[in-house]
């Protein structure tokens, strides 16, 4: 491999790593794109939006395997939590997924959004819209 692919495999595994559910290494990426510096910008933006797809698709899934085991809990006051939690986030999803951007609690809202069964597409679109501005802000 040429030294200039280690840089972008090297900046993909750095988003995967700090966006995996309960992860607050986030700095580690804007310390690596100072270190390396000059990056190409479709370079950047293919590396951040195949890792981030990657990781938003592990988390939202983890959440809904969550909720498989959860169904084995038929709880009444459990199930009256889980479907007032479900109406408010659908009621404010876009507000919510702007949490993405907290340093630590924003890697949670996927995962949450799979255990809730809302929409994949809306909220893996989103979250990677949002994180990519957030990680293409400092190169500008």
């Amino acid at each position: 491999m040429t030294y200039i692919s280690e840089i972008y495999l090297l900046l993909a595994s750095n988003i995967f790593a700090s966006n995996f559910i309960f992860s607050i290494e986030s700095e580690y990426v804007f310390s690596a794109m100072r270190h390396f510096g000059n990056y190409q910008l479709h370079l950047v933006v293919i590396s951040i939006i195949a890792s981030l797809f990657c990781v938003g698709s592990i988390n939202y899934f983890l959440g809904e395997l969550c909720y498989k085991i959860y169904l084995y809990y038929q709880n009444p006051n459990l199930i009256a939590r889980y479907n007032k939690l479900f109406i408010r986030f659908n009621e404010h999803w876009k507000l919510i997924l702007l949490l993405t951007l907290a340093p630590i609690i924003g890697n949670t809202i996927i995962f949450v959004a799979g255990f809730l069964h809302n929409s994949y597409a809306k909220n893996i679109s989103a979250f990677i819209t949002i994180k990519t501005l957030y990680y293409l802000l400092p190169i500008f």
